[in-house]
């Protein structure tokens, strides 16, 4: 057989694979929030539920992978459904540490202030004083920090209409708030197991399987692990999905790709020491070889931007809920409130002040 279809396959890759690199680099560790990976539904539910729900699927799915391992071997782990299933078990293995940890952090938090206000007997003023002019310093934001929040919700917090992109005030987010190193890694391996689960599951179902029928290996599919591996994967990601808070920038369909590319790598690297094809469509020296490949980097692709196009459904619909929970309110109403307060506690009440203007804190 001629070689160029495989060199072919080989520049394509590897050009793919380079511009996602040069991607990843030029926007990669942009501001995501540490609030965004283990809240639910950006606050609207108690985060315990999600990591219960992260929790139950870490262990149902390393159960049915362990199971899977023991019956086939290793050789198991030359199929892309296996690779993506273990990819699945590890995102929901980081979700759970990461919710696990920012609940025990924040229940400490509210520990440490209950305290510290306890050991101030009498001065509830002061400390609220304090604080009303901490917010006051630190509260108004630029216009141009908020466009770069992909969910325009900083801090986790609700923002009320008329504030924000709009009225030019968020509140300007601390230090300690940004993302550390696993909770990228949690979102990079959610959006990853997204779109790869659903491109897995719909090329199984409408490629492979009518195949399997037609050679008579349907026993293959139709069966326990498959069925984890190709319908319940894809529910688990569904309700994962709707209950997170977290974003799909457009530049993290590189990580897809990469992902792509390196399962491809080890197909290459496979076979001549023996190693089956897998799957028809990787064998590099057909002279339609390059239309494959050319297929399935798109069609990754393109599943990408269906999640992306839920993602900004599920957005939509968590700012309408938010609008209803608040009243318009203006940028200067905010600050008579927070000036009044002051005034109210540097006389030496502790009480709400009685003001003509709407109390918005």
């Amino acid at each position: 057989m001629a070689l160029w279809p495989a060199i072919l396959c080989a520049i394509l890759l590897g050009v793919v694979f380079l511009a996602s690199v040069f991607v990843i680099v030029a926007f990669e560790g942009q501001g995501l929030e540490r609030e965004r990976i283990w809240q639910a539904r950006s606050g609207h539910y108690n985060a315990r539920w999600l990591l219960i729900y992260r929790a139950f699927w870490l262990v149902y799915f390393f159960g049915v992978d362990c199971y899977d391992v023991s019956w086939h071997g290793a050789s198991a782990f030359l199929w892309y459904t296996q690779w993506n299933f273990s990819l699945v078990i590890i995102f929901f293995l980081c979700g759970t540490l990461v919710s696990s940890l920012e609940l025990w952090r924040s229940r400490a938090g509210k520990q440490h202030n209950e305290v510290r206000e306890m050991q101030i007997p009498g001065a509830e003023g002061d400390v609220e004083l304090a604080r009303r002019g901490e917010d006051e310093e630190d509260i108004w934001a630029s216009d141009e920090e908020e466009d770069r929040r992909p969910l325009g919700q900083p801090n986790g917090r609700k923002v009320p209409n008329g504030v924000g992109a709009k009225g030019g005030a968020v509140p300007r987010r601390r230090p300690e708030d940004d993302a550390g190193v696993l909770e990228y890694a949690v979102q990079i391996l959610f959006q990853t197991c997204s779109s790869s689960v659903l491109l897995v599951d719909t090329v199984l179902w409408l490629v492979l399987f009518p195949v399997s029928v037609e050679e008579g290996r349907t026993s293959e599919i139709l069966n326990f692990v498959s069925y984890n591996e190709h319908i319940i994967n894809a529910v688990a990601m569904a309700g994962e999905f709707w209950l997170n808070s977290m974003a799909f920038p457009v530049f993290r369909m590189s990580y897809v790709v990469i992902w792509a590319c390196l399962y491809v790598l080890l197909e290459w690297l496979a076979h001549p020491w023996g190693s089956k094809w897998t799957y028809f469509f990787l064998e590099y020296r057909q002279p339609t070889s390059i239309l494959w490949y050319a297929g399935l980097l798109l069609l990754h692709c393109i599943f990408f931007g269906v999640c992306y196009w839920l993602s900004q459904l599920k957005q939509r619909s968590l700012d309408r809920a938010d609008s209803k929970d608040w009243l318009p309110i203006d940028q200067n109403l905010y600050r008579k409130n927070v000036v009044v307060e002051r005034e109210h506690l540097v006389a030496g009440n502790v009480g709400p002040a009685s003001t003509p203007f709407e109390r918005v804190y």
